[in-house]
C-alpha cells in the first residue's frame, strides 16, 4: 500500500511535466494573439518609423513562441523520460518476481 506522501509525489510527477506542456501551449498561443494584434499585417506603404515598429513586435511576438514552444518541448522530454523510467521499473519488478518464482 503506498502512504500518502508517497501518491502525492507520484501524483506531483505526471502533474508538473503536464502543468508545462498546458503553460507552453498557452505562451505560444500568447505569442500568436500578440502577433496578431500588435505586429498584425504589414502596412502597404509604411513609413520607416511604422516599418520599425512592425519589425520591433514581429520579433518580440516570435521570441514569445519560441519561449512557449521550447517550455512544451521540455515537458514533453519530461514526461517521455517519467514514463520510460516507470515501464524500466515495472519491467524490472517483474524480473525479480519471475526469478524469485522460478527459484
Amino acid at each position: 500500500m503506498i502512504g500518502p506522501r508517497l501518491l502525492v509525489l507520484a501524483l506531483l510527477k505526471w502533474l508538473i511535466p503536464l502543468a508545462g506542456l498546458v503553460v507552453g501551449v498557452a505562451v505560444v498561443l500568447g505569442g500568436f494573439v500578440y502577433d496578431l494584434l500588435l505586429a498584425g499585417i504589414p502596412y502597404p506603404d509604411p513609413t520607416p518609423a511604422q516599418q520599425a515598429d512592425w519589425v520591433f513586435h514581429g520579433y518580440v511576438a516570435m521570441m514569445i513562441e519560441l519561449l512557449g514552444l521550447s517550455i512544451f518541448l521540455v515537458s514533453l522530454i519530461g514526461l517521455f523520460s517519467i514514463g520510460a523510467h516507470a515501464a524500466w521499473r515495472r519491467q524490472r519488478r517483474r524480473g525479480e518476481v519471475d526469478s524469485a518464482s522460478e527459484g
